[in-house]
């Protein structure tokens, strides 16, 4: 059950770690993430791909949408594509104007248009409007910073990529807060440290922290994780007939799209068997679910069962992950 922890004189064991992270933005080069990735032990496979210029003009580009208030109306500067071949990419820099008063809604697509020569590697950019001729430098300078560095974003992929392979349950719905099994508290301590290591890399008022708590095994704890793993797989199960549902309907549902539905229960199934395990008792509630939930891979039985399971679990997941 992992390490064991002295709790109130006595000796109790370990189920597993609750992992949570907040990730702010930041700068940090290639060749440190390779580094920090060989000290501390984190597996290659989680590097990110090499950074494409091209993909550092769509996020140098898209960095300079905002909104503004002038003379009482909303202004906002969006950045649409215009042209997107294997040579280049072209973006124009729209102004929307919502003037609430007149109750009109007005566009400038002259503001200025960037261009990206994807085989030369040159960014060009004109600012017909000299009111934003500022955004050629911020435009340059986001660029450059693209180019080089992976930011917040990618290093946030890279713990989630981790994570999902170490079997996590989700504890909060909208924040990074898991629960991970005590066989893999050692890859948990090792993302800990790597992702510790990157927040001196900050560019940004958020902290980046990764913190990794023992969660002991006592009774309590183990019947929040039954009910917990058991909500996450009831609206799991909702959330794939969704998808099954609007594949099917547009025509989308092939038998590539059902391998990936066959795999994901497979995971869903070998997960359930760890939590099991580890909690020492039978999840029969949960694999009535995937198990009719394998119902829906069949498309002439797809609406009955679909209708069954949305039934069965619409009124015990609704509010189900608070």
């Amino acid at each position: 059950m992992g390490t064991a922890v002295a709790v109130s004189g006595e000796t109790t064991g370990i189920l597993g770690v609750i992992a949570w992270f907040s990730i702010g933005d930041m700068r940090v080069p290639r060749e440190v993430l390779e580094e920090t990735f060989k000290k501390y032990g984190v597996p290659g496979k989680y590097l990110p791909k090499e950074i494409r210029e091209a993909d550092a003009f769509r996020k140098a580009t898209k960095s300079i949408e905002g909104h503004s208030i002038k003379e009482g109306k909303k202004i906002t500067i969006l950045v649409r594509d215009l042209i997107c071949t294997n040579t280049q990419t072209v973006r124009k820099i729209v102004e929307e104007t919502r003037d609430v008063e007149s109750q009109k809604l007005l566009y400038d697509s002259e503001i200025g248009t960037m261009t990206f020569n994807k085989k030369s590697k040159y960014l060009e950019v004109g600012i017909k409007n000299p009111t934003y001729a500022y955004l050629e430098e911020e435009i340059r300078r986001a660029f450059e910073s693209f180019a080089e560095f992976y930011d917040g974003n990618r290093i946030r992929t890279i713990v989630r990529a981790y994570l999902s392979d170490m079997r996590p349950l989700i504890m909060r719905p909208n924040g990074s807060v898991y629960f991970v099994p005590s066989e893999y508290r050692q890859d948990v301590e090792r993302l800990k440290d790597a992702i510790n290591d990157f927040a001196q890399y900050s560019v940004s008022i958020w902290d980046t922290l990764f913190l990794a708590t023992p969660f002991i095994d006592i009774e309590k704890n183990r019947e929040l994780l039954t009910l917990r793993w058991d909500l996450y797989i009831k609206n799991k199960a909702l959330s794939i007939v969704g998808d099954i549902e609007t594949l099917m309907t547009e025509g989308k549902f092939t038998e590539s799209a059902s391998e990936n539905v066959k795999e994901h229960l497979r995971y869903l199934n070998d997960s359930t068997k760890t939590y099991e395990e580890l909690l020492s008792r039978q999840l029969n509630e949960t694999k009535e679910v995937l198990t009719k939930l394998s119902g829906c891979l069949v498309a002439s039985e797809f609406a009955k069962v679909a209708e069954n399971l949305r039934k069965l679990l619409h009124p015990q997941t609704k509010d189900a992950i608070q």
